[in-house]
C-alpha cells in the first residue's frame, strides 16, 4: 500500500466495515514442526502460556501479554506501556521483541502490554474493528491492574508505529504519550497529519538508530514538522545502531524512556 496513511483517513468516515474473528494460523506464527499433534500443542502453548488470546465483544481476537514490574503491588498505580508490535499479525516479531526488549531484566516501574494485531483481519489493526477490540483490551487490563492517571503510553515498532499513531487520535482518552521506534512511515503524512498528532498535546518521542540513515532523515525531517507546530516532540538517536536499535535490548529502552515519560 503506498499510501497508508491515506487509507488511515478514510477510517474515520467509513464506519461500515463487518467485524471478523480470526483464527491463528499455526505456521503464520513461526511453528516449524508439521506433526498435527505437535503444531496443536505448540500453538496452545504459544498463545495461552504467552501471548493469551483476548476476545473483544465483537468477536475480534487479539493476542496480547502483560509483563508485570518486579515485586508488583495490585493496590499501587503503574505507568504503562501499551506496545504495538507490528501493523500486520506476525507473533515471529512479538516474540522476538518480548524476549529482546522487555523480559530478562529487573523493572521495578513499568507495567508492559504487548498486543498483536488481529490474524486475518482486514489491513491488520487498520480497520474499525480492531479498533473496537484494542478500547475493548483496554479496558480489560484496567480492570486487572491500576493504571497511572488510566492511560497508557503508546508504542509502535517499526510499522507497529502505524497503529500507534492512528489510535493515539482515534482513542485520545487511554492516551498519555507516544513513541516510535525505528518509523519510516513519516514520508506518507501530510499537514493534517502532523496537526492531528500535534493536537493530541501529549509527548512525542521518535527514536533511531544513528547509522539507519534513511529513517534519521525522515525522523530530522518530522521533528521539523513538529516543532513547527509546538509538539513536545523529541528524537533520540542511539549511536552505532542500524533499524535494529539493539543497543536498547534488555531493559535500556525502558531507561531511555523513563526520564521522559516518568516526570515527577
Amino acid at each position: 500500500m503506498k499510501n497508508q496513511w491515506l487509507f488511515v483517513l478514510l477510517l474515520f468516515v467509513c464506519f461500515g466495515m463487518s467485524c471478523s474473528h480470526p483464527k491463528v494460523d499455526e505456521q503464520s506464527a513461526g511453528i516449524e514442526n508439521h506433526n498435527p499433534q505437535k503444531l496443536k500443542e505448540n500453538h496452545s502453548k504459544e498463545v495461552s502460556q504467552v501471548f493469551k488470546p483476548f476476545k473483544a465483544h465483537n468477536g475480534v481476537e487479539l493476542p496480547y501479554t502483560v509483563e508485570l514490574p518486579t515485586n508488583y503491588d495490585r493496590t499501587q498505580a503503574y505507568p504503562t506501556l501499551f506496545v504495538f508490535t507490528s501493523l500486520e499479525y506476525d507473533m515471529k516479531r512479538a516474540h522476538f521483541l518480548k524476549d529482546e526488549f522487555f523480559t530478562g531484566f529487573s523493572n521495578e516501574d513499568w507495567i508492559i502490554v504487548m498486543a498483536v494485531a488481529p490474524k486475518g483481519g482486514h489491513h491488520g489493526w487498520i480497520n474499525h474493528p480492531a479498533h473496537h477490540a484494542l478500547n475493548d483490551l483496554m479496558d480489560h487490563v484496567q480492570k486487572d491492574h491500576t493504571i497511572q492517571n488510566n492511560q497508557f503510553h503508546f508504542l509502535g515498532f517499526h510499522d507497529g508505529g502505524i497503529p500507534a499513531a492512528t489510535f493515539a487520535g482515534m482513542s485520545k482518552k487511554y492516551v498519555q504519550s507516544l513513541t516510535w521506534i525505528e518509523s519510516e512511515d513519516w514520508s506518507d503524512f501530510d499537514e493534517k497529519g502532523y496537526d492531528r498528532l500535534s493536537d493530541l498535546d501529549i509527548p512525542l518521542i521518535l527514536i533511531v538508530g544513528e547509522n539507519d540513515k534513511k529513517y534519521l532523515s525522515l525522523a530530522q525531517q518530522a521533528v521539523v514538522a513538529f516543532e513547527k507546530r509546538k509538539a513536545d516532540i523529541t528524537l533520540l538517536t542511539q549511536a552505532q545502531d542500524d533499524e535494529q536499535v539493539a543497543s536498547l535490548k534488555q531493559g535500556v529502552l525502558l531507561e531511555k524512556l523513563s526520564p521522559y515519560l516518568l516526570k515527577k
